[in-house]
């Protein structure tokens, strides 16, 4: 595992607090920082996504997670080569388990209209899902948007979960140059369930196809360590590693399995 990756799990004491940084503010700082590097960060991002204001992590300690704000325009240059320290856009993702003890991977697709977009290494890869940037509201929630991303990507909705739990967060080093944070998800759902469910779903597009593997240490580290992927996928060209090396690694080396 990239040392970059490592894992950091999060106690159950834990709170969040919105830091009320000025939106305005924001997305002018931003705008000046872009306004003579447009082609060269920007290339294929939609306008919209540019305008689109996303958690940041501000700060981690003492079971406080800080959230700030940024921009999708500052999301996306990160993944064009920008560098910026304070700049650490959250993307949400679920480690989700069904009610016959799956996890449910996606393979992610690579649409048309996004060809242009700097995420290319990543796509036809395995990785966890749903997954997306968390997005602002006024509360400073992040169920809210991770719940978004749950029925887009795969329709199920809170109904559908039994229980659901953040669990911690890594660098997200080589995709979105932010954090990844997770969340454990348990549905109420089979897998085959859910599988019909996506197929039905808004941005059903953003899979290829979804994977099932059993919620055991044993085939999770198998596919962690696998260097053929086809008994997974036959499309599959790799493993979004920032997805899903953290923390399925974190389960296994903390006896997770031995709790139940």
């Amino acid at each position: 595992m990239v040392k970059d990756f490592i894992f950091v799990k999060y106690s159950k004491n834990l709170t969040t607090r919105l830091d009320k940084k000025g939106l305005s503010t924001i997305l002018k700082k931003h705008t000046e920082l872009f306004a003579k590097s447009e082609n060269k960060f920007l290339k294929g991002i939609s306008p919209n996504f540019r305008k689109e204001i996303i958690f940041n992590l501000e700060n981690y300690k003492d079971d406080l997670l800080k959230l700030g704000l940024t921009t999708g325009l500052m999301a996306k240059a990160l993944q064009n080569g920008f560098t910026a320290e304070s700049e650490k856009p959250i993307v949400l993702q679920g480690l989700l388990v069904s009610r016959d003890n799956k996890i449910v991977f996606g393979l992610r697709n690579k649409p048309k209209f996004r060809e242009k977009l700097p995420d290319e290494k990543n796509d036809f890869k395995i990785m966890l899902c749903p997954a997306g940037y968390a997005t602002f509201n006024k509360d400073g929630s992040l169920i809210k948007p991770f719940y978004k991303e749950l029925e887009e990507e795969l329709g199920l909705r809170e109904k559908d979960i039994d229980k659901i739990e953040i669990f911690g967060h890594n660098n997200d080093i080589g995709f979105t140059e932010g954090i990844r944070l997770t969340y454990i998800v348990f549905a109420n759902l089979e897998f085959n369930e859910i599988k019909k469910r996506w197929k039905k779903a808004d941005h059903s597009w953003e899979y290829i196809e979804l994977i099932e593997i059993d919620f055991q240490e044993k085939t999770l580290a198998d596919m962690i360590e696998a260097k053929d992927l086809s008994k997974y996928s036959k499309k599959a060209r790799g493993i979004v590693y920032s997805s899903v090396e953290p923390p399925i690694i974190y389960i296994i080396k903390s006896n997770y399995f031995k709790k139940f």
